[in-house]
């Protein structure tokens, strides 16, 4: 768990993935400046595969991170549970 390759002495870890036929380029730009609080994040596009990571020390601020990708369907409420989400709900 402490290897740089690894974990990095961090006990929480996650991977989001959202499939679409097309991900644009603009969709990964507004992911990347969505803030991750207490750990660290990274987002990669693959053909047809947004991938968002976690590494850190909070399951609550990894799952906070994720909504924040998810936008409005994270909350239930029809709007994004904060103000920088990246609304993910446009992939189809």
């Amino acid at each position: 768990m402490s290897a740089q390759v690894g974990l990095n002495r961090q006990p929480v870890f996650g991977t989001f993935l959202a499939a679409a036929p097309q991900v644009p380029e603009h969709l990964i730009a507004a992911c990347r400046e969505v803030t991750c609080e207490g750990g660290e994040s990274a987002v990669t596009r693959l053909p047809g595969l947004l991938i968002a990571r976690y590494r850190g020390a909070s399951a609550e601020a990894a799952r906070h991170y994720f909504a924040m990708l998810w936008g409005p369907r994270a909350s239930g409420s029809g709007r994004p549970r904060g103000g920088d989400a990246a609304h993910l709900e446009h992939l189809t």
